[in-house]
């Protein structure tokens, strides 16, 4: 087993305490890869790539309770990231960690994240996944592994879900090989 890190930096809003603010996040993920399979692990960092850089990147984080103010931003195109408190970094940082695990379903596990932004001044949160272990399981977008921030699209109907059980298959990046590497 390897054991790789990754550094990812994006813009991104938050809407805090009735106030939107945008804010520039450095995240830096310390991985354990699991699978042998070479084709498998490109793909886990397309999906890195895809969720920071094609997701992450412009959305608002948001407190999911404020529906009111995340129907104005999806009437604007603004892409939403719920969350379930308000958009701390302590917050942003335990669903990117449930999320990144999601998405690379086993293939490659995050062991650790460190998470900080320009509004945090400097501060830095270190989160390991013994510590997230009881954190935030609920059955929520996060801990899915399909290409979303939200779980909107559940609102409409059970029929609109089943279209976004497959998505990384729209943008190439669905396993070729079967998980037993």
């Amino acid at each position: 087993m390897s054991r790789i890190h990754k550094d990812f930096s994006f813009l991104a809003a938050n809407y805090l305490e009735s106030r939107y603010s945008v804010n520039q996040y450095e995240v830096v993920i310390s991985m354990d890869i699991i699978t042998e399979s070479h084709q498998d692990q490109n793909i886990a960092n397309g999906r890195l790539n895809y969720l920071f850089y094609e997701l992450l990147e412009g959305c608002v984080f948001i407190d999911e309770r404020d529906t009111k103010t995340i129907e104005k931003f999806v009437d604007l195109g603004i892409t939403v990231c719920s969350l379930p408190e308000d958009a701390w970094d302590q917050v942003i940082g335990v669903v990117l960690f449930k999320k990144i695990n999601a998405v690379l379903e086993g293939r490659i596990i995050v062991t650790d994240l460190v998470i900080g932004s320009r509004m945090s001044g400097g501060v830095k949160f270190d989160m390991c996944a013994e510590e997230l272990q009881e954190l935030c399981n609920e059955k929520k977008w996060y801990n899915e592994p399909f290409p979303n921030l939200n779980d909107i699209h559940r609102k409409d109907s059970t029929k609109v879900v089943s279209l976004f059980k497959d998505n990384w298959s729209k943008i190439d990046l669905n396993w070729k090989e079967n998980i037993a590497n």
